[in-house]
Parts: C-alpha cells; sequence; structure tokens
C-alpha cells in the first residue's frame, strides 16, 4: 500500500485551489463577454438612442461604478463590447487573462491573434511582452505598406536660432530692470538690459553673442512656430528615433534632454529592421560635431518631440540650419520608419 506523504497532499491542495482559481477566471471573462453582449444590444436598440444618444455607456459607467466601484469605465465598457463582437464565446480561453484579451482587441487578423494566444500560452507571455510584440506587429505592416505608398513629406519648418519669447517680469522676484527670456525647457534667464522698456511691448527678442555680452534686440514679425530652435551635440543614440543631447539654449547655458524624433515612428531596437535604423543614424551622426534640433511639445515620456537637421562635416550651424538634412524625413524616405 503507497504512503501518503505531507508532500503528496499538499500538491492536491495547491492542484485543487488552482483549479477553483481557473474555473473563476473563465467565469470572469465570460461574465464580461456577456456584458458586452447586453451593451450592444441596448446601444443598437433606437428607443435607447432616442433618450441616450452616444452617451448610453457614459452612463451606464458611472452608475455600475458607482454601485459596483472599479472595473465598469468607460473603457472597459467598450472593451467588453468589442469583446463580444469579436470573440465567440466557445473562443474564449481559460489560460488568457482579461488584459491579454483587452491586448488581442488591437489585432485585427484573426490568425494573428490566434498565433498570439498560442505564445501567451506555451510562452507564458507577460502583457507588457505581448503588447510590445503587437506594437512591433502593426509597425511592420505599416512599414510594408508604406514601401507602397509615394513619399509623404513632413512638415519641417527651420526655425530661427537664438529667437526667443518674452516673460512678462513680474513673474521673478527681482528682475526689476531685466527682461526675462524663456530659453525652452522651463528655463527661463533674467538678463539685464540697458532700457528694459524697450521691451515692454515686444513679444519676441534675437540675440548675438559679442566678444563680452550678448547683443539683443526686439524681433518684429516673428511667429511662435519660428523659436525653439537650437544647436545641439548629440550624446547618445537610443534607438533610430531617440536620442540623449546637450543643447545649447543660448546665454551660456546648457540643458541635457532626452529628444523623440518628431512625426515618425521607427521599429523597436530589439527587431532587425530596429538596429538597421540605428546604425544608419549613428553612421550618419558620427560624421557631425553638431547638429541643429527644432524643438516641439513633450510627449507622456516626457521626451521633446524634434526635427533634426545635419550636416557631415560643417559647424557653422547657420549653414546646418538653412542647408543640412532634415533627418525625419530622410528615415522616412530610406523606408526606415513610418509616419505617424
Amino acid at each position: 500500500m503507497k504512503t501518503v506523504t505531507a508532500q503528496d497532499t499538499y500538491s492536491k491542495l495547491v492542484s485543487d485551489i488552482s483549479l477553483i482559481y481557473e474555473k473563476a477566471r473563465l467565469n470572469f471573462i465570460q461574465m464580461y463577454w456577456n456584458i458586452g453582449r447586453y451593451v450592444d444590444k441596448f446601444e443598437n436598440n433606437r428607443s435607447f438612442k432616442a433618450i441616450f444618444g452616444q452617451h448610453l455607456v457614459d452612463q451606464l459607467s458611472k452608475d455600475l461604478s458607482e454601485k459596483y466601484g472599479k472595473g465598469f469605465s468607460s473603457t472597459n465598457l467598450k472593451n467588453m463590447r468589442l469583446f463580444f463582437k469579436t470573440y465567440s464565446l466557445r473562443q474564449i480561453s481559460d489560460g488568457l487573462e482579461w488584459s491579454n484579451y483587452v491586448a488581442l482587441l488591437t489585432v485585427k487578423d484573426p490568425n494573428q491573434r490566434q498565433a498570439l494566444e498560442y505564445r501567451i500560452i506555451n510562452e507564458r507571455l507577460t502583457n507588457f511582452q505581448l503588447r510590445r510584440l503587437i506594437a512591433t506587429q502593426h509597425l511592420s505592416e505599416k512599414m510594408k505598406d508604406a514601401k507602397n505608398q509615394d513619399s509623404f513629406q513632413l512638415k519641417g519648418d527651420r526655425g530661427l536660432l537664438y529667437t526667443y519669447t518674452l516673460i512678462d517680469p513680474s513673474r521673478i522676484a527681482g528682475s526689476d530692470g531685466a527682461i526675462v527670456v524663456d530659453c525652452g525647457f522651463n528655463v527661463w534667464k533674467s538678463i539685464l538690459v540697458k532700457n528694459d522698456k524697450e521691451f515692454t511691448d515686444e513679444k519676441f527678442i534675437t540675440s548675438k553673442k559679442n566678444k563680452t555680452s550678448f547683443n539683443i534686440k526686439p524681433a518684429e514679425g516673428i511667429t511662435s512656430s519660428q523659436i525653439y530652435t537650437y544647436k545641439a551635440y548629440i550624446e547618445k543614440i537610443v534607438d533610430g528615433d531617440t536620442f540623449w543631447a546637450v543643447v545649447d539654449c543660448g546665454f551660456y547655458t546648457c540643458v541635457r534632454q532626452k529628444l523623440r524624433l518628431r512625426g515618425i515612428d521607427v521599429p523597436e531596437i530589439n527587431t532587425q529592421e530596429g538596429q538597421k535604423a540605428k546604425g544608419y543614424v549613428s553612421r550618419v551622426l558620427s560624421k557631425c560635431s553638431v547638429v541643429v534640433i527644432k524643438t516641439h511639445k513633450s510627449d507622456k515620456y516626457d521626451r521633446y518631440l524634434s526635427d533634426i537637421f545635419y550636416l557631415p562635416g560643417a559647424d557653422d550651424i547657420e549653414r546646418i540650419n538653412q542647408d543640412g538634412v532634415f533627418l525625419n524625413q530622410e528615415l522616412r524616405d530610406r523606408g526606415m520608419a513610418v509616419v505617424m
């Protein structure tokens, strides 16, 4: 007679609890599918449309959240509806989490979805790995489409170097007799001038460095789209569209910033296409002691979206700004990036 050990008993305990958990998880996901079915049914009901219009999901989210708490945001309810429309009840697997399904809903091709489901289960992909995989697939598809399209011209306006906007001096204590210059990157400089009243009604200025100081003049006919243009030194290339740079803001002030090329998307660095793009950018910028960047707003990762202009062997930044190669467009034209 076989002796039942404590380890055997514990292993059965783990197995029994796992079975309960897997069944509960499957029921939970099936519940979301059924909620999606009801939402879809009533969104297509004419009488409900007459009362709620396009706000049924928002109202439903509000009422269910008040009653049950988290889990019923408008976004989640819309995902449940799309889940119902994308999957049949018998296609739901007990090997996947709800977060997996939410990520898979962005994949339109059912064969690709099925292949990804297999990889989630067999390779034990985390949801982070799954989302990166999907993003890479989406970008590869966009790259293929882009190669079959005519060249798309990005809007890369070349700005004016050492041109700035002014800040109300009253916003900085002790700035009497000075003007306050917005140098970009949240850097403000309080600068003494001979006659600060000359700049009272001015919005923009230009600055030209001389031997001992700066020659600052009001700038007329300037728009905000022409400023935030700088001399910069590329410090590190992270991937084909992301850089660390030391930016010369003027007035003896430099900042170190992480920049992201504006308007394009390059494949992830862990792909062959991504390595190719980074290699190309590294080669062309290694021939440049300095570049010109024109910055725009920052993205959600606090990277400034930028246009980069370069001219191999040149160090005259006025010439680079005027005649330099527009790197963002070049990567698009070479099929190494897609327009976002």
